[in-house]
């Protein structure tokens, strides 16, 4: 039996494997750059959540809320990003992109998020380089920035 298992997980780690070489080369995609001072909206696909487009209720997850000093607000958010496992790549005028791979297949995923001083929020894009659908992992990272940054 155990025989079996070892075979179907050898089977499963090949199938995936076949199925992300045809998706491309996820290291060499990046994230979409801001459009017109906001964060670009997501693809058709449900990979995807963003902050900027309330109006696309599909990928729509809430901003974070901030108050208080901007440089506060600033570092604050920076650690949020680090103390959930991101990279930050970019980092400039209260903008942040980031990059977070995930453990088992090493997938890299990116992470925007732009400080909005006015509004007293900070919009945020969550996106799968690669596949379709991401069983919520990008929400699921979202908030989790979300909680760290309120800590």
């Amino acid at each position: 039996m155990k025989k079996l298992k070892l075979s179907s997980s050898v089977l499963m780690v090949a199938a995936l494997s076949v199925l992300l070489s045809a998706c491309g080369d996820p290291s060499k995609s990046e994230a979409p750059a801001m459009v017109e001072g906001r964060l670009a909206g997501c693809p058709d696909k449900p990979n995807c959540v963003q902050s900027e487009y309330p109006s696309d209720s599909e990928h729509y997850i809430a901003p974070i809320d901030i108050s208080g000093n901007p440089l506060t607000v600033w570092k604050r958010l920076q650690d949020a990003v680090h103390n959930t496992g991101g990279r930050i790549v970019e980092k400039e005028n209260l903008y942040i992109a980031a990059t977070y791979t995930t453990d088992l297949v090493k997938f890299v995923d990116d992470v925007q998020l732009r400080v909005d001083l006015l509004g007293q929020k900070i919009q945020v894009r969550s996106a799968s380089r690669v596949g379709y659908s991401d069983l919520g992992a990008n929400a699921k990272r979202v908030e989790a920035i979300r909680a760290a940054f309120a800590k």
